[in-house]
């Protein structure tokens, strides 16, 4: 008997190779490779068709201009309100420090003082001890005589890169030669020696000043009035705490007791299931009927769009009116059916 050959063929071979070569490059990173480039090519004709809004470079190019040009002519504008906001916020900083002081501190020490006297049944003492080591630092030489800390180091030897520093051992820089500042730092600092900026800005120093004026104002006459407000609620809070926080307490027993015996005489239940019924009057023999009244007056806009069935709805109509009033007609009732 002949022998089989068990070996491929050439063509198998070739089929193989390509098989596993294809193989070897997806899973090694071909996959990848090919998202990637037609991730860029997307990318390219997004980019080219979208961005700038032509293929054509020349044109691309003109789009780009006119758009930088006006993402510029934006960004500009928002930086000079900006500054305008900056600059009103800077004089109006006073308001805010003012209201800090003389209505948000004094309403939160009178709530805690409250609180204590409600709760506590004595008066604030405060969250600190009345005397707190100082733990900071102190440049010089020590009360021991020992040397000073490492921060005074660090300071003395920043200041001495800052230029001429005031004596030995203090941590306070005298007029430094050296100091570094950010642009915007510079800018300010500029125009308050000279009184006029580097850039064009908004000419507002009129409502500057308008502004300034009118803080100076508020915080004078808000801090007395606030002052005086917060003293007179001290007192009246601190003296009647106690009385108030009882008499709430009586009348939140009252009410609860109250409700307590609405349950328990079940007159509770007789109003619940009144209140049910008439829902369901309302619901059943109100809202229903109104509901369906606006489905036919929708139907009946609808027909109204359709002359073709007019003929049909004056007959319907005709022959419903003569149901309900026969003696107005000639045919007979049995005649007469509804559409």
């Amino acid at each position: 008997m002949p022998s089989i050959s068990e070996e491929p063929s050439v063509l198998e071979d070739a089929l193989y190779e390509i098989y596993d070569t294809l193989i070897t490059f997806g899973t090694s990173g071909g996959l990848w490779l090919v998202g990637v480039c037609v991730a860029l090519v997307a990318l390219y004709a997004v980019h080219t068709l979208t961005v700038w809004l032509s293929a054509d470079p020349e044109r691309a190019f003109h789009n780009a201009k006119v758009v930088v040009g006006y993402a510029s002519t934006g960004y500009n504008t928002y930086g000079s309100l900006k500054n305008v906001a900056v600059d009103l916020q800077r004089e109006a900083i006073p308001a805010w420090n003012a209201a800090a002081k003389h209505v948000l501190e004094p309403a939160v020490w009178t709530g805690m003082e409250v609180v204590s006297l409600v709760f506590l049944g004595r008066s604030h003492t405060g969250v600190f001890p009345d005397s707190v080591p100082y733990e900071g630092y102190k440049c010089g030489t020590n009360p021991d005589g020992s040397e000073a800390a490492q921060y005074c180091a660090d300071a003395n030897a920043y200041a001495a890169e800052l230029g001429t520093v005031e004596s030995t051992g203090s941590n306070v820089g005298g007029n430094g030669t050296t100091l570094l500042l950010s642009t915007g730092a510079a800018r300010r600092l500029q125009a308050l020696s000279s009184g006029k900026s580097l850039v064009g800005i908004l000419p507002i120093q009129p409502i500057l000043d308008a502004v300034h004026d009118i803080v100076g104002i508020a915080v004078t006459v808000g801090s007395q009035i606030a002052d005086v407000f917060w003293h007179v609620a001290y007192t009246i809070l601190t003296e009647l705490a106690v009385l108030i926080f009882n008499i709430v307490q009586v009348v939140i027993k009252a009410l609860a007791g109250a409700v307590m015996q609405l349950v328990q005489s079940g007159l509770l239940q007789s109003l619940l299931k009144m209140g049910i019924d008439l829902l369901m009057v309302l619901l059943f023999n109100v809202a229903l009927p109104m509901l369906f009244a606006i489905l036919d007056a929708i139907m009946c806009l609808i027909n109204l769009m359709q002359p073709g069935t007019w003929a049909l709805q004056l007959q319907c109509s005709e022959r419903l009116h003569a149901l309900l009033t026969p003696s107005l007609y000639s045919l007979p009732p049995t005649t007469h059916r509804t559409c």
